[in-house]
């Protein structure tokens, strides 16, 4: 727990859910990490198929080894309960959507608090 520190429950994300109450709305914790794990993993999906649809992206070789890539998708089936998947979506959005600096910096901000591993995420656009 991140209690002294503000935090509540690992981090931001448990903060947002338990400050929002959406941590309540099953019964059994259990099912409920769960069930945001997968929105986790779903908000992921769909963020790389907007970027893929959005730029006309269609060569089928390319798209099966996204979706088949041990360290995206199908790795956060696996990792339930770790929070790689929050900054994996946090990093997806900021490296292929955002061009604003300020709003750059607020999610490098935010994924920092997610989890300090972000922070190896953040020189990825440098190197891009």
């Amino acid at each position: 727990s991140y209690v002294d520190f503000g935090f509540v429950r690992r981090a931001l994300v448990g903060t947002i859910l338990s400050e929002s109450g959406a941590n309540s709305l099953l019964l059994n914790e259990y099912h409920f990490a769960l069930a945001a794990h997968h929105i986790a993993i779903l908000a992921l999906t769909a963020t790389i198929a907007t970027y893929c649809l959005s730029n006309n992206i269609n060569d089928p070789v390319f798209i099966a080894s996204i979706a088949f890539s041990p360290a995206l998708i199908v790795h956060s089936g696996y990792s339930t309960g770790s929070l790689d998947v929050f900054i994996v979506v946090l990093a997806a959005i900021n490296i292929l959507f955002i061009r604003s600096i300020s709003i750059f910096s607020l999610i490098l901000v935010s994924g920092v608090l997610v989890h300090e591993l972000f922070i190896f995420t953040s020189l990825t656009p440098l190197i891009i």
